[in-house]
């Protein structure tokens, strides 16, 4: 698995989706400290299909936690095997802490991994 971290300023976002081959998750998450509530919206795109996964965690720790559940959430949803998928967040997901087993999701970011490794 290969990381890389871009600045939207680096690129053109909206030319990158349209020619790209990868799955594109494009993931958005809103959250209240004051309440606990997190809230996620994860689009994936693939060539001409898109798929909105939403939803809802009570309790959540933080914004970060939101993300990771949805993205585990949104990947589920995918029924390709052999292709490329792509997170596009304004969140760092933590994926070299992970590798390592530190940061407060390690484990939940290494979920995130095995089910995309098991899609191949």
């Amino acid at each position: 698995m290969s990381h890389e971290i871009k600045r939207v300023s680096e690129f053109d976002l909206e030319k990158y989706i349209q020619s790209s081959n990868d799955v594109n998750i494009l993931v958005t998450v809103s959250y209240s400290s004051q309440t606990g509530r997190g809230q996620f919206r994860c689009l994936l795109l693939y060539k001409h299909y898109t798929k909105l996964v939403e939803g809802n965690y009570e309790n959540a720790g933080s914004p970060n936690y939101v993300m990771v559940k949805g993205l585990i959430e949104a990947v589920k949803h995918i029924n390709l095997h052999g292709e490329n998928i792509c997170i596009i967040s304004g969140i760092c997901v933590g994926f070299k802490s992970a590798t390592k087993n530190k940061g407060m999701y390690a484990n939940d970011v290494n979920e995130l991994v095995n089910i995309i490794e098991k899609q191949g």
